[in-house]
């Protein structure tokens, strides 16, 4: 018998029929993203190009982890562990990863802020500004 397993967080992996009953509702949501993904489930599960048993490895696009977490909420019928089990994976790759911990001082430079334009000055000497000469302004 034919798996499938979806190659996000801990590889959560559902049966051939469990597959093609998720398969049958993305087709069904007419995006482009849901019918991509349902039927590349439902042709790596076909029986005419696998041998028995077989694990098909899916890896969905970020669009495409979308379209199952809404199949998964909107459906009464794809129910049981291995749908909780997707579920919660896609959950959990839809949290934004935590910021690193560096040590303070330990590469990380403060951002850049813009700094004013220098302002010439006038020297007390001669009243002239800085990098004037006499008749001619520095440029």
């Amino acid at each position: 018998m034919t798996r499938v397993v979806f190659t996000i967080g801990s590889n959560p992996e559902l049966s051939s029929v469990q597959a093609l009953d998720l398969a049958e509702m993305l087709i069904r949501r007419r995006t482009a993203a849901a019918f991509s993904l349902g039927a590349r489930i439902r042709g790596a599960l076909d029986p005419d190009r696998r041998s028995e048993a077989v694990t098909a490895l899916i890896k969905p696009s970020p669009e495409q982890l979308e379209e199952i977490a809404a199949v998964l909420d909107e459906s009464a019928v794809l129910t049981g562990p291995a749908f909780a089990n997707l579920r919660s994976e896609i959950g959990r790759g839809a949290d934004p990863p935590p910021e690193p911990q560096v040590p303070e001082g330990h590469g990380l430079r403060p951002p850049r802020t813009a700094q004013p334009a220098p302002v010439a000055e006038e020297t007390a000497e001669d009243g002239l500004l800085a990098g004037e000469t006499r008749g001619r302004r520095a440029s």
